[in-house]
This record gives C-alpha cells, sequence and structure tokens, in this order.
C-alpha cells in the first residue's frame, strides 16, 4: 500500500510547528506498524535529508505549487492520501488545498483530512466543502474540532472520526535520582519546582504567571520555576518583556531561562518539575503540545478556565483558575503543593489519561481508516 502525506512543516523544518511535530512522529510511527511505502509532501523549509521519500518542490502556498502537486498526485495515484489541515499552513491559498480531494473523480485514491484547527470567516469556511464532500475520511485530532463539527458541520460527522495528538516530548530511561538530575541542571534540591514549557508569545499570559511568582515570594514560599522553550519568531520581543518583568519584580533569582532547548533536553527539566503551569487565556486544550507534554509526564497541571474539556476537569486532572487572574492563579499553586491528596489523585490520573495519547494507538488508529 503507498501512502501520501502533505504536511508543509514536516520536521526538521526552519518554521516550528505543533502539527509538523505532529505529523512526523505519526508518520515514523506508521511505518513501525505497518509496511507501507510512505511519501511526504513538505516545503522548502524542510532542513533534514532529502530522499526520494521527502519531496520538497512543491510550493504549498502559492497556487502554482498547489496545481503542481495536484497533477503529481493524479500520475502518481496513492492508494492513500492524508492532508494535515491547519489554515495556517496553506497561507492565502487555503482555498486550492481544499480542492485536492477533486482527485478522487480521476482516481481511486481514499483521501483523508485531518483538522487541527478551523477557524475563520464564512467564506472560508464555506472553501472547506469540496474537502468535506470528497474526502473518504475527515479526524478531528483535539476537542475544538470535535466541536465545531458538532455545531456547525453536523452532516459531515459520518465521516469524522476522533484521534487526538500525543506529545512531542518523550519520558526518558534515567539512572540519576532526581535530585542528581537536578543538581545536573543546575537546580535547587527539595524545593517547589513549577516549569512553563513552549513558545512565548502575547496570548500566553506568561506576564500573569510571573505577576503569581511575585505573589508566592511574598508569601514567602520556597519555590524555583523553569522558562523552558524559545522566542516565537514573529514576536521575538516578547519573550525579552518577560524576563524584563521578572527582572523588575525581583524574581531573576527564583527563575530559570533555558532559550531553546532540544526535546531530550525539555523532558529532563520536565521530569524534575512538581507542577506544569499553562496560564494562557485560551485554556487547557488537547490541542496544545506543551499541555499533552505534561500529560506524558504526569506532572499536575494548572491552566484557566476558559474551556470545558473531557480530558482536564478541575480537582481531578488539574486546577482551573480564572484567566488573567494572578492572584487566583497563586492560590491554585499555593493549594496544589501543600495538598499532597489533591496532587497524587491528580498525578494518578494524570497517569491513566496518558494512556489515551499513546502514540502506536494514534498511528493504528489512522492505519484503520486506510484499509
Amino acid at each position: 500500500m503507498r501512502l501520501c502525506v502533505i504536511c508543509p512543516t514536516f520536521q526538521p523544518s526552519k518554521i516550528p510547528c505543533g502539527v509538523g511535530d505532529y505529523t512526523t512522529i505519526l508518520v515514523n510511527h506508521i511505518s513501525k506498524l505497518h509496511k507501507l511505502e510512505i511519501t511526504v509532501i513538505s516545503s522548502k523549509h524542510y532542513t533534514g535529508e532529502k530522499n526520494d521519500c521527502i519531496i520538497t518542490n512543491y510550493e504549498l502556498n502559492k497556487t502554482l505549487g498547489i496545481i503542481k502537486l495536484f497533477f503529481f498526485l493524479y500520475k502518481q495515484r496513492f492508494d492513500i492520501l492524508l492532508i494535515e489541515y491547519s489554515p495556517p499552513l496553506y497561507d492565502k491559498f487555503l482555498f486550492i488545498i481544499n480542492l485536492v480531494p477533486l482527485l478522487r473523480l480521476f482516481t481511486k485514491t481514499k483521501i483523508i483530512f485531518s483538522f487541527h484547527t478551523l477557524y475563520g470567516n464564512f467564506l472560508s469556511k464555506l472553501m472547506l466543502i469540496p474537502a468535506l464532500i470528497f474526502s473518504c475520511h475527515l479526524i478531528s485530532t483535539n476537542e475544538e474540532i470535535d466541536a465545531i463539527f458538532e455545531k456547525r458541520l453536523r452532516f459531515f460527522k459520518y465521516k469524522l472520526s476522533s484521534i487526538p495528538i500525543g506529545s512531542n516530548i518523550f519520558p526518558l530511561t534515567m539512572n540519576l535520582s532526581i535530585g542528581d538530575l537536578g543538581k545536573s541542571l543546575g537546580l535547587k534540591e527539595n524545593i517547589l519546582t513549577l516549569i512553563y514549557f513552549g513558545f512565548y508569545y502575547p496570548g500566553k499570559d506568561i506576564d500573569i504567571f510571573i505577576k503569581a511568582l511575585k505573589i508566592l515570594k511574598e508569601k514567602g514560599l520556597d519555590f524555583q520555576c523553569i522558562f523552558a522553550g524559545s522566542k516565537w519568531p514573529y514576536t521575538p520581543q516578547y519573550y525579552d518583556e518577560m524576563k524584563k518583568l521578572c527582572t523588575l519584580l525581583n524574581l531573576d533569582s527564583h527563575c530559570i531561562w533555558t532559550g531553546y532547548l532540544p526535546p531530550e533536553k525539555v523532558a529532563l527539566y520536565l521530569s524534575i518539575a512538581d507542577i506544569s503551569v499553562n496560564p494562557s487565556s485560551a485554556g487547557l486544550t488537547s490541542r496544545n503540545g506543551s499541555v499533552m507534554a505534561s500529560v506524558v509526564f504526569n506532572i499536575p497541571i494548572i491552566g484557566t478556565n476558559v474551556k470545558t474539556s473531557k480530558y482536564f476537569i478541575d480537582n481531578k486532572t488539574c486546577l482551573l483558575f480564572e484567566a488573567r487572574n494572578c492572584v487566583e492563579l497563586a492560590s491554585c499553586i499555593i493549594k496544589l503543593s501543600q495538598n499532597k491528596e489533591l496532587y497524587n489523585t491528580i498525578k494518578s490520573n494524570l497517569k491513566e489519561l496518558s494512556n489515551i495519547f499513546d502514540w502506536d494507538k494514534i498511528a493504528e488508529e489512522h492505519c484503520k481508516l486506510f484499509e
């Protein structure tokens, strides 16, 4: 069976992208589970080893590039075509990629659209119609997509399968104790360790987290906070602004700013952390790779109560606070650090929850759709 996967940000790439991370790991797991001939259509931004299985000469953010891709797919007549879909991946030429499923009129290729995000005005949603009609299967990778189909696209739900994303950071097998690991990373011992992991841009509300840390310091709580991750390419100044705020509030001795880290180094910091804080006003969602990493590492999570989730339930798998309320966030941190029974309950529930996001299960669910 011949499988073709379209993802403009297949990793490694010059463009950091959660969808690209997800697709790369998914392809690797599918190839381990089943003997498929896999071809990936990426873009010129791909920086990995070039071979016949990774095609980068189609400009997927230009009309001509996608038209050329269409004729390539027609000529190749793959058995399966899996299109990873998120509007930013295809820029202003989003409508053209939605026409690719018309390939079914001319070939026997089974076409699957995998949705990561869906947003825009009425016209942009109208442009989805060819993809919705001519795709054989549709995949929802998170609860947000599930909700959109439930509210606005119910007619197409019979084609929809919900298959979640997994974490792009994996737990490591280590011979070191947590104490020795902390020493090797220059961290203090026997102290509450908080972590934020991800990119830095205004929607992440890191300023609220830093102001909550100031409250913790004023209350005499002994802690250290790891800010793991790097600048977002489109708003690099935000990262520097947050570091300056940290200095202004006299928190430098409590905070470690790591900058960009490779996944295996992030895994070391996540292995040490006691509490993961995700202060974003977007709420806790299974679409967020940083949140998924916390789940896989079984780190109790604190996030905002903006959205209702079947995965993230207050006092069961997380603690929730009102968005942009630093006082409430500080109270949640204190509560979770001092209530060992609650802490252990959340940790145990996250361990059970992490089974849902197992990559082998995710890959197997995809392969069932290929049959």
